[in-house]
C-alpha cells in the first residue's frame, strides 16, 4: 500500500451561490462541480436546504443549526465562484471562519 492510499481524504463543504438562476440550472452546476472535486479525490458535502422557500424564522433557525453541524464534519469549506454575491454564503464563510476550517475558493 503507498501513501496516498493511506492518506485521509478531505471532507469539502461546497458553498454555491444561487443568483438569478432557476433551481435545475442551479443544480446542475452544483453537480459538475461535485463531480470535478471528486475526480481531485475530494469527499464533497452538498448541504440542500431550500432557504429562497422558508417562511418563518423557526424554519430559518433549523436550517442554520444543520448547517452548522454539517460544517463542523468537514474538513474545508469551498466557496464557488461569485460567492460575494450570495448571503448564504457569506454565513458560511462566517461559520468556517469561527470553526477554523480551510477555506478554498474556486479558481476562475
Amino acid at each position: 500500500m503507498n501513501e496516498e492510499e493511506i492518506k485521509p481524504k478531505i471532507i469539502l463543504y461546497l458553498s454555491h451561490p444561487m443568483l438569478n438562476i432557476s433551481y435545475e440550472l442551479h443544480q446542475k452546476e452544483i453537480r459538475n462541480m461535485a463531480l470535478r472535486l471528486i475526480k481531485d479525490k475530494f469527499i464533497v458535502i452538498i448541504p440542500t436546504t431550500y432557504r429562497d422557500i422558508i417562511e418563518t424564522k423557526e424554519e430559518r433557525d433549523l436550517i442554520q443549526k444543520n448547517t452548522i453541524g454539517i460544517l463542523k464534519q468537514c474538513n474545508a469549506l469551498f466557496l464557488c465562484k461569485d460567492w460575494e454575491r450570495s448571503k448564504n454564503c457569506k454565513r458560511e464563510l462566517d461559520m468556517a471562519k469561527l470553526l477554523n476550517k480551510e477555506i478554498i475558493y474556486e479558481q476562475e
